[in-house]
């Protein structure tokens, strides 16, 4: 078990869902793969089930990187804020399906629009917008 001073940002729990995460898309790849390709499906599957996770795993880890200049920070007191479980979830389901830098910026500002001391969901709405739109239609 990890202890409070060894997590201090808090992002054990977003470790948590992106593990989740990677394992739905894992397996949403393989039953793909074995309605269209059933003879190739277990070998072929396990290798691009590898790539996939590689790949958006690279673009959350964008994503995030992108998200650090929207924490605020107060003279020397820094105000942890948290994001609500449910969000954070959806964006990294969504976001990580994104690799373009300009978009993976807006899914960073919905990240650090839903910090708050006490986390909602308020911001699904955005969210809910967002993975709707196409690149061109963000620009």
């Amino acid at each position: 078990m990890v202890e409070k001073s060894e997590d201090i940002l808090g992002i054990k729990p977003f470790g948590e869902v992106l593990s989740t995460i990677t394992k739905e898309s894992i397996d949403i790849v393989k039953k793909f793969l074995e309605t269209v390709c059933k003879p190739g499906a277990e070998e072929f599957g396990f290798i691009i089930s590898d790539n996939i996770r590689v790949w958006r795993l690279n673009n959350i880890i964008n994503i995030i990187n992108k998200s650090n200049d929207k924490f605020e920070f107060d003279g020397e007191n820094i105000q942890l804020k948290q994001i609500h479980p449910k969000l954070i979830n959806k964006i990294f389901e969504y976001g990580s399906l994104e690799s373009d830098d300009e978009v993976q910026n807006y899914w960073a500002s919905l990240i650090g629009s839903s910090l708050d001391e006490y986390p909602t969901d308020d911001n699904v709405i955005y969210f809910e917008i967002l993975k709707q739109l196409t690149r061109t239609e963000l620009y």
